[in-house]
């Protein structure tokens, strides 16, 4: 390419320039991004070690003056983080649905997204795993906090909040009797003493073990109360207590 004016020859950095003359002949619509000065660049290998920048609150340049660059920038920036934030929270949800053994993660991500607010300035640990457990019990999945406990490494107690928050209802003991590994007969009639009874003050897994002895018991089984108990996830005190509520409910008296 020839310069109209000296016939020169025509060099390009960031526009068409003769070499001879120095006269400027096009400039090109588009900039190479590392070269246009004022492209602001986050670098990707920063943000995966999470090295951010955190621009200053009060507004001004080295001199002192206010410029209201900064205010956008900052915007941005946090725009940025809450992205990340939400990536990161999506990517936790997903791996512990699948540890599961459920493909719900983006239902289960919807529903954070309408519960955000009330979730705010926790751990995305806990949130992902207390999201994942109340959209579980919502699809009235037998599943309980010990098992999201275990896959999501999270404490129980955190999970139990955020259940209380999005008003889940947890797991029943007709749902934990159905977790059991006993036999049909077993699980039929332990959910049958159960229902034909309004028990209350006591837990869950307290009543399922309870109901599932006294069944056992009913039909000849040799089972021990400790075995039922290891089962159950409680005691044989517990236990104990539970089956003489649930006998004086049902009006029949066997010898503990």
């Amino acid at each position: 390419m020839k310069c109209p004016v000296c016939g020169g020859r025509v060099i390009l950095s960031r526009e068409f320039v003769c070499s001879n003359c120095g006269l400027v002949i096009e400039t090109p619509l588009f900039y190479d991004e590392w070269e246009k000065p004022e492209r602001i660049h986050h670098n990707v290998y920063l943000r995966s070690l999470k090295l951010n920048t955190t621009l200053d609150w009060k507004d001004k340049d080295y001199s002192g003056m206010r410029t209201r660059p900064f205010y956008k920038l900052r915007l941005l920036e946090r725009q940025f983080k809450e992205n990340e934030n939400i990536l990161e929270l999506r990517n936790l949800i997903s791996s512990i649905m699948c540890k599961l053994g459920y493909n719900l993660s983006d239902e289960a991500f919807f529903l954070y997204l309408i519960h955000a607010d009330k979730l705010k300035y926790r751990r995305h640990l806990d949130v992902a795993a207390g999201i994942v457990y109340a959209c579980l019990r919502l699809r009235k999945i037998p599943i309980s906090i010990e098992e999201v406990s275990v896959v999501s490494s999270a404490p129980q107690k955190s999970i139990k909040k955020i259940a209380k928050l999005l008003k889940v209802n947890p797991i029943t003991a007709e749902e934990l009797i159905i977790l059991t590994g006993f036999d049909l007969q077993v699980k039929k009639l332990a959910i049958k003493l159960l229902r034909s009874c309004k028990l209350r003050g006591r837990s869950s897994r307290a009543y399922a073990a309870a109901s599932l002895y006294l069944s056992a018991v009913l039909q000849g089984r040799k089972v021990s109360q400790m075995q039922i108990a290891k089962i159950c996830k409680t005691t044989d005190i517990t236990l104990r207590n539970a089956l003489r509520d649930l006998l004086s409910n049902l009006e029949i008296s066997i010898l503990l």
